[in-house]
């Protein structure tokens, strides 16, 4: 497991993003200049399909601490076929902030504590039995269940919501008590594959939105959940993070 720290200052409400790039390099200069990407505090990218884990120029988005990267390595044969992979960003402005993962879990995520809420991001592949995302989701879960009663997940779950087939994935976080989200196309194949699910106890609609952003770039639409400035007070408070393992420096990779 890996995890980063930073600490520094924020203030308004808190915005999360999630989207898959199909591609991060091949995206770059598009990412580095989408005003809702540079305008969210915290930053959530899949299927980044980077080579390696090195934090390059290349990689750095302005105004925003070096990114935790966590990459995917299929072997084909001889072949190495980088795929898949996960970045997460966080503002230079936030303060105390921890980026983590949880050990063993095939599905790629990343938690974000920060302000006594924890914003997840998945990818899962669609080759990923039903069974095995379930036990990782539990895994995920319970890792940020030990530290607060509020989490935001965002991700692709290769779950397409608009069709008749049976929606593992969605009923697993109903009875865990999550509230779906997202209810508009998240594809330009018009699929509802993308879902933020939250858990935020007594959370009025009136301070939080979520909503589908149009990308030309990618097959895939961004997608952003917002927590306005008066509800997020009732939030804050120190997140206890003895049981995890943080870098002095900061902006570090483990």
């Amino acid at each position: 497991m890996k995890t980063m720290f930073f600490q520094q200052k924020n203030e308004n409400k808190i915005s999360f993003v999630f989207h898959n790039t199909r591609g991060f390099i091949a995206h770059k200069d598009d990412i580095k200049v989408n005003s809702f990407i540079l305008s969210s505090d915290i930053v959530c990218l899949c299927e980044t399909w980077l080579q390696n884990e090195n934090v390059t120029n290349a990689l750095l988005l302005e105004n925003f601490s070096d990114p935790y990267i966590k990459n995917r390595e299929k072997t084909q044969g001889k072949r190495q076929i980088h795929q898949g992979g996960i970045m997460a960003y966080v503002k230079q402005t936030l303060k105390e902030v921890v980026v983590t993962s949880v050990k063993d879990c095939i599905i790629e995520h990343c938690i974000i504590f920060y302000q006594n809420i924890a914003f997840v991001g998945i990818y899962r592949s669609p080759s990923t039995k039903i069974k095995v995302s379930l036990k990782d989701l539990d895994a995920i879960l319970h890792e940020c269940e030990k530290k607060t009663k509020y989490i935001v997940i965002a991700g692709d779950f290769n779950e397409n919501l608009f069709n008749n087939d049976p929606h593992p994935i969605l009923n697993y976080f109903k009875n865990k008590g999550y509230e779906r989200t997202i209810n508009k196309a998240t594809t330009d194949r018009n699929t509802c594959i993308d879902q933020i699910y939250i858990k935020i106890r007594g959370l009025p609609k009136a301070h939080y939105s979520s909503f589908v952003v149009p990308i030309y770039y990618s097959d895939h639409e961004l997608l952003r959940f917002e927590l306005s400035p008066t509800y997020r007070q009732e939030l804050v408070s120190t997140i206890h993070t003895r049981s995890l393992i943080c870098t002095i420096e900061r902006n570090r990779l483990l």
